[in-house]
């Protein structure tokens, strides 16, 4: 038989009812089990490293949101502080900070 070892093994895979003569040997098996270990290792290490890139993109993206909480509560602190407001002050406020919010929103490239 002159077929190559490997030749021999991919016609002895696709072939299921292949002959005794035809079936891959030890070696070749061995090359196929090693084969496909390296496969799922470079997968498995592939879907880490995405993951570990998507998790610092949402750590920094969760920063960027806690500091911006933290910048419109002292904003809305300080002006609490400094005058007294009434209620359609308060509501003047909430809405020109809500059009902030929504600037920086647009502002701000969407990761998804």
């Amino acid at each position: 038989n002159s077929q190559k070892p490997l030749v021999k093994f991919a016609r002895a895979f696709i072939n299921l009812g292949a002959t005794a003569s035809e079936d891959a040997t030890r070696v070749q098996e061995q090359q196929a089990w090693w084969i496909t270990l390296a496969v799922l290792a470079a997968f498995s290490a592939l879907a880490y490293f995405n993951g570990r890139r998507e998790d610092r993109n949402e750590s920094a993206r969760i920063q960027a949101e806690v500091q911006r909480l933290v910048r419109l509560k002292q904003e809305f602190e300080e002006q609490e502080a400094s005058e007294d407001f009434s209620d359609d002050s308060m509501a003047a406020a909430l809405r020109e900070a809500q059009e902030r919010m929504q600037q920086d929103d647009e502002e701000e490239p969407d990761e998804t």
